[in-house]
């Protein structure tokens, strides 16, 4: 994990964020099935382990006199547990209890001062203070689900499941003299609830077919690791103090795929041994907080929601037997439609490019000559050296617009992937 920012000159006060790090990760788990008499048992016992390998400083307030302290690894050892019950020869009934161990982003334990994104500690002159230390954080997971074999080739299920969340990351404030400072730390908790219908056929008559629906509600005492600081730095505004959809809660999910397998005695030659995989998603969007342009909300926390989208993927591959090997042919198709995928937008609009800048008027602008400093060759669109109002306002809102564009607000759009194998 390495990282190194200087933001002079673009930033006057003074600071530079470092980091280097090679953090240590190890997991394992042992698991057992038992069968009883009308019952089927899973227990199992995970350890993760975790070392960050960084540092943090015991009162970054006061950099001459301090005590710089290592962090201590961190591990867990989680209890999985789940019981199958047979109701009949073709229904039962599963109960499943698990407790995780999650790491956070690994950029909020290293990141030191970097004040333009809010991973924060507010640096005196050229010192470099280290970042809080941030444990993992923990689920405990309860599900409850039930299976049945409608046919010999169908089946269905409906899984309802909890999850408590502990120890999420939150950016407070650390009251101290002479200024106060804001810091990671595992204070906040959030719940996930809902349920899942599947419904699955098997590869038959060279066809199958699976399709799932979730609900899904996701509920925190805050939104995201920076809404405390953002509300009570940037809007001087206090939190509600109730709890929010948090940034990953997604009300409905619905996934499908079909799959198509045709046989190498298929009548059309062309498609012999070809085989096909279509898979549909539809997602209904992610909350976000809508503001107005000074920044302060509309309304509560993550209260306005993302519209939703589609996807639609294609996988094929061909096999043409050459001797005593094959020679397959692949491809990959990623949102073949070519949808929209809005996954961020501007608050103040709620979209993905229009930030809600009001437009200048025309008064605001006036004439640059071509011996001005100030004469900018891409404004003067008729070219006759001189940038007149019409001209010099066009350009501006041709500047604001490519300003406030992100690529990163939409998912990519159609790509396609081609590939060769042998097999024996």
């Amino acid at each position: 994990m390495q990282f190194f920012q200087n933001t002079l000159p673009w930033v006057a006060n003074p600071f530079w964020d470092y980091y280097d790090r090679d953090p240590w990760r190890i997991s394992g788990y042992i698991q057992d099935k038992m069968d009883f008499e009308g019952l089927v048992a899973r227990i199992g016992l995970r350890f993760d382990y975790f070392d960050a390998q960084t540092s943090t400083y015991l009162n970054p307030e006061n950099l001459l006199d301090n005590e710089l302290v290592s962090s201590e690894p961190q591990y867990q050892i989680s209890p999985r547990l789940g019981f199958s019950l047979p109701v009949t020869d073709r229904m039962k009934l599963r109960f499943n209890y698990g407790q995780y161990f999650q790491l956070p982003a690994l950029l909020n334990m290293y990141t030191s001062t970097d004040t333009q994104v809010v991973r924060v500690l507010i640096s005196r002159g050229n010192a470099i203070l280290g970042n809080v230390l941030i444990e993992p954080e923990r689920t405990v997971l309860y599900e409850l689900g039930i299976e049945n074999q409608i046919s010999e080739e169908v089946v269905f299920g409906f899984t309802a499941y909890f999850k408590d969340i502990f120890d999420l990351n939150q950016v407070r404030e650390v009251i101290a003299i002479p200024y106060s400072y804001y810091q990671y730390q595992n204070v906040d908790y959030g719940n996930v609830k809902g349920f899942e219908f599947n419904l699955q056929k098997r590869m038959s008559n060279m066809w199958a077919l699976g399709l799932s629906y979730t609900l899904q509600f996701a509920k925190g005492t805050a939104p995201s690791a920076f809404q405390w600081y953002l509300d009570h730095y940037y809007y001087n505004v206090p939190p509600p103090v109730i709890d929010y959809w948090l940034d990953f809660d997604e009300r409905h999910i619905l996934n499908a795929n079909v799959d198509f397998e045709l046989p190498a005695d298929f009548f059309l030659i062309p498609l012999q041994d070809f085989n096909n995989s279509f898979v549909f998603s539809y997602h209904s969007g992610t909350p976000y907080t809508p503001r107005d342009l000074r920044g302060n909300r509309l309304g509560d926390d993550n209260s306005a929601r993302l519209s939703g989208y589609m996807n639609v993927d294609w996988n094929f591959s061909r096999r043409l037997k050459i001797g005593p090997a094959n020679l397959v042919f692949r491809g990959m198709i990623l949102n073949l439609l070519n949808t929209e995928q809005i996954v961020e937008v501007h608050e103040t609009t709620g979209h993905p490019t229009d930030h809600g800048d009001p437009e200048p008027s025309l008064d605001q602008f006036g004439f640059t000559s071509i011996a001005s400093g100030r004469y900018s060759p891409q404004s003067d669109f008729n070219h006759d050296g001189l940038v007149d109002p019409r001209e010099a306002k066009e350009s501006y809102i041709d500047a604001q617009r490519d300003y406030y564009f992100d690529a990163r607000n939409y998912l990519p759009g159609f790509r396609a992937r081609f590939g060769v194998g042998l097999m024996f």
